[in-house]
C-alpha cells in the first residue's frame, strides 16, 4: 500500500499539488497506522465461533443435570465477563473490543432464551426480538465496524 501512496504522492508533487515536506509527512503518518486486515477479522470470527460452539455443546450435554440457578448464575457470570472484557477496551478500537461487543450482544439473546425456558415464557417471536434490539443497539452504537458506524451516522445526522 505505501508503494502505491509513494507513487501518488511524486505525481502529486509533480502537478505541485503538494510539497516534498508535506509528501513526507503524509508517508511517515500513513506508515504509522496500524493496517488492519481482513484476515485478522475473520479469524477472530472463526475462533468467536468455535468459542461458542464449544460452551454450547459443553452446555447441552449436561443440560438436564443442571439446576436452574446454576444455569441463570453462569449466564450473568459470561455476560458480566464479556461486558467488562468490553468495557475495559472501550477506548482501545480493537479486535478484541468488537468480539467482545459480539459475543456480548450474542450473549443477551441466549439470555432471553434460557429465561424463557426456566420459567416457561411464550409468545409471538418479535417482542423478544425487540426486546433485545433495544438493551443491545446503544452497546451496538459504540461499534467500530463499518455497517454499524454507518447505521450510526445514518441516525445521528
Amino acid at each position: 500500500m505505501l508503494v502505491n501512496l509513494k507513487k501518488r504522492l511524486l505525481v502529486w508533487q509533480e502537478h505541485g499539488l503538494i510539497s516534498e515536506g508535506d509528501a513526507r509527512t503524509i508517508l511517515e503518518f500513513e506508515a504509522s497506522q496500524v493496517n488492519r486486515s481482513w484476515v485478522s477479522f475473520g479469524i477472530a470470527g472463526i475462533g468467536v465461533t468455535a468459542f461458542i460452539t464449544g460452551i454450547i455443546s459443553i452446555v447441552a450435554s449436561n443440560w438436564e443435570f443442571l439446576s436452574d440457578s446454576v444455569k441463570i448464575a453462569g449466564y450473568f457470570i459470561l455476560q458480566v465477563g464479556f461486558g467488562l472484557l468490553f468495557l475495559r477496551y472501550e477506548t482501545n478500537r480493537s479486535l478484541t473490543r468488537e468480539v467482545a461487543l459480539t459475543v456480548f450482544a450474542l450473549f443477551f439473546w441466549a439470555g432471553i432464551g434460557l429465561f424463557a425456558q426456566i420459567y416457561n415464557l411464550s409468545g409471538p417471536a418479535w417482542r423478544p426480538l425487540m426486546f433485545w434490539v433495544c438493551i443491545t443497539l446503544p452497546a451496538a452504537m459504540s461499534s467500530n465496524s463499518r455497517f454499524l458506524c454507518m447505521m450510526r451516522n445514518l441516525l445521528v445526522s
